[in-house]
């Protein structure tokens, strides 16, 4: 029998097209769920069909939630059952294996300072970065002792913490909830990413401004409090005309003795260059190490391309590629004796952009009898 004209549309959910978004803004949570499993989540449905319904005792779906509605657009997601522990936790860390390629870890809502430090050596260990969660308080001592503990240790310069937490849209229309912001920090940084922001573009500022979050879940800090909060690399939320909007991007490295790792957005654009490098590496495993330099100009090329990508897109400071990046390859990094070992090296020096924490406008009243300076 033939079918009857007409048409059918069918909703299912299924990743986006990976040729148009960066894989940079991929999240990788970990957390407690009605069911505990790991796997691809697209939106807060699929969530609910893997996971299971949102239970009030974990924060995950919550976080969740929040990272779809401020931009994010994937997340591979590792649940334990309900009732675990942090040891629970920190087992599912390797489930975030090197295929999954790059992107954010997290622990919505821990903040117990070892399953921190578990998250923060891992990310390093696979070139991620890590927005862990303080303690939901106003007490900016607190805050910064929960963040000292962090500083110095093995990934440091890879983790960023924020505070405090957000107030969003309840499950009960009129209500609300309060989640930690890790969800949508990492939302904003995918949703940047898809704008055509680059990696060292920090999600703060006008780029940090909240799309679905309500508010925030303590009062204001003082300007005294901001600073030393900030000083000790705790990034503040802020009500700006009304809206959450995160007003600081620092990673939890040691503001005074690692002044260069302090900027939590060169953090990131040196996690996006280690990626893009790393698959060009496995290509030339097993390449011929010819005498004449033949791979050597091949492996410098592979690697000099992407490193522009970074240039132009404003990650790598300098006028010129020459002022920002540098790709050493000759005869004083691969040697004969390397040769002979079979070793091919490469020595990358970076000059990562800044961000500009401060913004001044002077402002000088002219008389009508003079004339204005050029």
């Amino acid at each position: 029998m033939s079918p009857l004209p007409g048409y059918n549309v069918e909703i299912v959910s299924s990743p986006p097209n990976p040729g148009l978004l960066s894989q940079r803004g991929t999240w990788f949570p970990v957390g407690f769920a009605t069911n505990a499993a790991s796997d691809w989540v697209y939106s807060i449905d699929q969530f609910n069909a893997t996971f299971g319904a949102r239970d009030p005792s974990s924060v995950l779906y919550d976080s969740v939630q929040q990272f779809f509605r401020e931009g994010g657009y994937r997340a591979y997601v590792n649940a334990a059952a309900l009732g675990g522990t942090q040891t629970d936790l920190e087992d599912l860390l390797p489930n975030i294996t090197d295929e999954l390629g790059p992107g954010v870890i997290s622990a919505p809502g821990e903040t117990t300072v070892a399953l921190q430090l578990s998250v923060a050596a891992y990310a390093d260990q696979t070139s991620r970065i890590a927005i862990i969660d303080l303690e939901d308080t106003d007490v900016a001592a607190d805050l910064i002792t929960a963040a000292e503990a962090v500083t110095s240790q093995v990934g440091d310069w890879r983790c960023a913490a924020f505070a405090p937490w957000d107030v969003i849209p309840g499950v009960v229309p009129g209500s609300t909830r309060i989640v930690p912001p890790c969800g949508r920090i990492a939302g904003n940084l995918a949703r940047n990413d898809q704008l055509g922001f680059g990696a060292d573009d920090a999600a703060a500022g006008a780029m940090g401004v909240a799309q679905w979050t309500q508010g925030i879940s303590q009062p204001a800090w003082t300007d005294g409090d901001r600073t030393n909060l900030n000083g000790a690399g705790v990034n503040v939320t802020r009500m700006i005309y009304g809206v959450p909007r995160t007003y600081g991007f620092r990673s939890l490295a040691d503001q005074t003795s690692k002044p260069d790792w302090s900027q939590f957005a060169s953090s990131r654009t040196i996690s996006a260059v280690e990626w893009e490098l790393s698959p060009i590496a496995e290509n030339f495993v097993f390449s011929k190490l010819d005498g004449q330099g033949h791979t050597i100009k091949r492996w410098q090329a592979a690697l000099t391309a992407p490193l522009m990508g970074f240039w132009e897109s404003d990650d790598l400071y300098g006028s010129t590629p020459q002022e920002a990046f540098s790709v050493g390859v000759g005869p004083d990094v691969n040697t004969d004796a390397t040769f002979a070992a079979g070793q091919l090296f490469a020595k990358i020096g970076l000059r990562t952009s800044s961000m500009a924490e401060q913004v001044f406008i002077m402002i000088a009243k002219v008389p009508v009898t003079e004339a204005l300076a050029a």
